[in-house]
């Protein structure tokens, strides 16, 4: 490789890096942290770039995945990433945008897998409206062990991460589509290979067992 195309990849590699710690601290602020500093790239599962943090004030190991659409891309011709983490011991799966689409409750059309057909489905927004959660495990989940609530919430994210990794095994990946306030539609698919390991990583660092 020559002096010119070493150079180009390296710059290409700089701002794939720098990129991706911007979302990352983004999904850290989201959640409610405020130690991106001491990110570490994990190696890559699939299509999913891993992720940890250490939280310097108990020790607890972060980890999040990136999964980046396959094809598609914001209006601004920025990437839209698909993340599933463990953070603050809570399951978090969501879809970052780059860009407002909507704040509060986001309509999002979506084919789970080539068998399947397209749905209409409803999920929160981040206050900035940049971000959808798909999961985002609550404090009810810590705070009564014991509860219904805590088997309702578990259940949930369990679901969502199933669905993801059987999508992946049906072939096809998942398709999402969302309409902006006056913009274009987004349409995005993910490839989501690897996901079922990188559900046991998440569910390992969360420390998620059957209620």
């Amino acid at each position: 490789m020559d002096d010119v195309a070493a150079n180009t990849v390296r710059g290409s590699l700089m701002v794939s890096v720098w990129r991706t710690g911007l979302l990352i601290f983004g999904f850290l602020v989201w959640t409610n942290l405020a130690h991106a500093d001491g990110i570490q790239y994990d190696g890559i599962i699939g299509s999913w770039n891993l992720y940890s943090d250490i939280d310097p004030m108990t020790d607890d190991k972060d980890v999040f995945a990136v999964d980046e659409a396959k094809s598609g891309q914001n209006n601004f011709g920025k990437p839209v990433d698909l993340i599933m983490g463990c953070t603050g011991e809570k399951v978090k799966i969501l879809i970052s945008w780059g860009e407002v689409v909507g704040i509060g409750d986001n309509q999002l059309e979506m084919r789970w897998g080539k068998p399947n057909k397209p749905e209409t489905e409803t999920y929160p927004s981040s206050p900035d409206g940049e971000t959808t959660f798909l999961y985002d495990q609550n404090d009810d989940f810590q705070m009564d062990p014991d509860s219904v609530v805590k088997r309702k919430v578990w259940y949930n994210g369990l679901l969502m991460m199933t669905l993801i990794h059987v999508t992946e095994e049906a072939g096809g990946g998942l398709v999402v589509e969302i309409t902006p306030d006056a913009e274009n539609t987004i349409e995005v698919l993910f490839d989501l290979k690897g996901a079922k390991q990188v559900e046991r990583i998440v569910e390992a660092a969360c420390g998620w067992d059957a209620p």
